[in-house]
């Protein structure tokens, strides 16, 4: 519960300085404007914001915004040691971080949200738990998939679909995946999609105690229960 905490301390302070760079980024707009560089506030952007000749309202709240984005990143510099420390000693943790899209902080935040791998049964239950599966509409006789369903642990949702994104980039397995979904029903549905997978990779990898394998992902029946050894 501890480093539940912590982690989500980590991840409030993320957000809120994502939302100071987008009042930034709105004030640029309302001037005219797009930053030159990748992150608004990066040293290279902030001696190109200072040099702006804004009218005083602007540049004093992008002053504003730039002295709290700096408290911010002093403070996640320092979770950031703490978490480090912490997924290190943690088994779960260190396995996780060999999955492609999947870093020390997001590993232990998997980790900490799932418990013990041994209550669930199945990749089915565990992907039920995060939220992530569709949810089921009967009527005539007919079955229809709706959105997924939401419910469970919302943080383990949140930071799958999160990882998502890095995956698509380091594993051609989900590039793949990503790209068929995304093609018939859309980019969000395909977050989604590669969100899933993932989440029943790494079923088998804490299940087991393996490092991830991209051959781990080859079609095993949705839901079914694995025997030691089996492989998605």
């Amino acid at each position: 519960r501890d480093i539940r905490e912590i982690l989500r301390m980590h991840a409030f302070l993320t957000a809120q300085r994502t939302r100071l760079k987008n009042r930034v980024h709105a004030i640029l707009m309302k001037n005219g404007l797009a930053c030159p560089y990748t992150d608004i506030f990066g040293k290279k952007s902030l001696d190109w914001l200072n040099d702006l000749a804004l009218r005083a309202c602007y540049q004093d709240a992008i002053a504003s915004y730039t002295r709290l984005a700096e408290a911010f990143n002093h403070e996640l510099e320092v979770l950031k040691q703490t978490i480090e420390e912490l997924a290190y000693e943690h088994p779960y943790a260190r396995i996780l971080d060999t999955h492609p899209g999947i870093s020390y902080y997001s590993g232990l935040l998997i980790a900490v949200e799932i418990g013990t791998i041994e209550r669930f049964p199945n990749p089915g239950k565990l992907c039920s738990y995060a939220g992530l599966v569709p949810t089921m509409h009967a009527s005539g006789g007919k079955v229809r998939m709706g959105s997924i369903t939401k419910q469970g642990s919302k943080w383990l949702r949140w930071i799958l679909v999160e990882c998502a994104l890095h995956a698509i980039k380091k594993s051609p397995h989900y590039q793949n995946l990503y790209s068929r979904v995304a093609h018939r029903h859309g980019n969000g549905t395909a977050r989604v999609a590669v969100a899933r997978s993932m989440l029943r990779a790494i079923y088998v990898m804490l299940r087991f105690n393996r490092c991830y394998r991209e051959r781990q992902l080859r079609s095993a029946p949705w839901g079914h229960n694995l025997k030691k050894g089996s492989e998605i």
